[in-house]
């Protein structure tokens, strides 16, 4: 019985010619040479970003390169930051951008940004962008942000190239807390102004006040004289009138001290708060109330001198001019101490106050006092000489009279002087002024006074 005949199995795998592995094999190794070249280029820094086709489609990725820590630092710094097209179309943007544009970052980019530039500052901003100065542009304007607010800002644009098409980098500075600062400091500015006007306006008042109080007491110091030369007036109605002074006196005194003790911590506050040219007002303001408080204490010391009328008693010069010598630190003063007694009451340092004080104020920072007393039997020479400016010659024959001032500046209010003979007087002394290089009265001055020396001084 014949065998039937054997059919081939379809099913059995089909083996490769050997032309068709030759093709496979050259198309291995192309795309192995094609993989090794873009490896290459990925290590050399060349390639950004490749794309990829997927059962999805294709996809770019994106290569973290040495961009990479600049793109987190754009992203996160507190500045907006946005990179603009020529036609001003926002290609990219921060955070901090869309933030003061009060919008989510994923509609803020695609919008145009002359629509967000504020209305004041739009056609400035188109016709900067237009002009495309290689150098940029900055300056203040306002944002518009989304609900009708503005946000005042200052914006930085400059041309930026990419990749051979014309755009710009902009970058935006929220000045929103400086204008805050600016305007409130502009208010403490006004109400400074406003508290020193009426700060003013009061001292003015006090210092008119005080002109008239003094006017009235010299209306009744005239009054006084007329009365006496005219020895009419008895002896009640001289004391009524000595008591009405007095009044006065004491009105003025107490008054216009609590007024300028006011001033003068307003004043003090005033020139802590100010700068520029109102400090200076203020410092203006604070040395006139000083020379009012010396006026009042002057005239307090004169009335001591006229109503105080006690014995004299053994008081210890050195004592006294040491103790003065103490009250100006930072002056240059030499005196030689003898022990010396003499007869005068505590008025006495008034006289060193007012003759060391002029020194200093009348000879400047370096002038020089030198203080001696020289015994003379019954009494001592007291000199008070220094180094300043000196003593006119037509000056010498007034200085010690009432609102006589002297000196070539001019300054004080001509009392303090008049103090000085009166003490001296009082004490039983003279006063008078002399050159302190004979002939040269430009090489300073000197004052040289008698005191009457006590019995156990002159025993001494």
């Amino acid at each position: 019985m014949q065998k039937p005949e054997q059919q081939p199995d379809t099913s059995a795998p089909r083996l490769p010619r050997e032309e068709e592995l030759l093709h496979v094999i050259e198309e291995l190794y192309g795309g192995f040479a094609e993989a090794e070249e873009t490896l290459s280029a990925i290590r050399r820094g060349e390639v950004d970003a490749f794309l990829v086709s997927t059962d999805e489609g294709e996809k770019i990725y994106t290569l973290k390169t040495a961009e990479h820590p600049y793109r987190i630092l754009i992203e996160q710094m507190r500045e907006g930051a946005a990179i603009l097209s020529a036609d001003g179309t926002i290609l990219y943007s921060n955070a901090s951008f869309a933030r003061l544009l009060g919008m989510p970052l994923e509609k803020v980019m695609g919008e145009s940004v002359h629509g967000f530039i504020g209305p004041a500052g739009a056609e400035d901003f188109r016709q900067t962008m237009a002009a495309g100065e290689p150098a940029g542009s900055t300056g203040e304007s306002a944002l518009q942000a989304n609900g009708g607010g503005l946000v005042p800002v200052h914006l930085s644009l400059k041309p930026m190239p990419m990749d051979g098409v014309q755009a710009y980098s902009l970058v935006v500075f929220d000045l929103t807390e400086r204008k805050v600062a600016e305007e409130r400091l502009q208010r403490a500015y006004d109400e400074l102004e406003d508290r020193v006007n009426e700060r003013t306006a009061e001292l003015a008042a006090s210092n008119a006040r005080l002109q008239v109080e003094i006017e009235e007491r010299k209306r009744a110091e005239a009054a006084l004289v007329r009365r006496t030369d005219d020895l009419v007036l008895k002896s009640e109605e001289l004391e009524a009138a000595r008591d009405e002074a007095n009044i006065y006196l004491d009105i003025m005194t107490h008054d216009v001290r609590n007024a300028n003790n006011v001033s003068s911590m307003y004043a003090d506050l005033l020139v802590d708060l100010t700068a520029g040219d109102l400090q200076t007002y203020a410092e203006k303001l604070q040395g006139s109330i000083g020379r009012s408080s010396e006026i009042l204490m002057n005239v307090a010391t004169i009335r001591r001198t006229q109503t105080e009328g006690g014995r004299l008693v053994p008081v210890n010069l050195d004592a006294v001019i040491k103790e003065e010598i103490r009250n100006f630190p930072g002056a240059a003063i030499r005196y030689d101490d003898p022990e010396v007694e003499v007869l005068a009451d505590n008025l006495l340092p008034v006289i060193f106050t007012n003759l060391i004080g002029n020194a200093v104020k009348f000879g400047g920072a370096d002038v020089a006092v030198t203080i001696t007393v020289e015994g003379r039997g019954a009494e001592v020479l007291v000199t008070v000489a220094d180094t300043g400016p000196g003593v006119p010659d037509e000056v010498k024959g007034k200085l010690f009279h009432r609102f006589e001032r002297g000196r070539a500046s001019g300054r004080g209010e001509g009392l303090g002087l008049y103090i000085v003979r009166t003490l001296v007087e009082r004490y039983g002394g003279t006063i008078r002024i002399e050159d302190r290089v004979a002939g040269k009265p430009e090489e300073g001055a000197a004052f040289r006074f008698t005191l009457r020396r006590t019995d156990r001084s002159e025993n001494a």
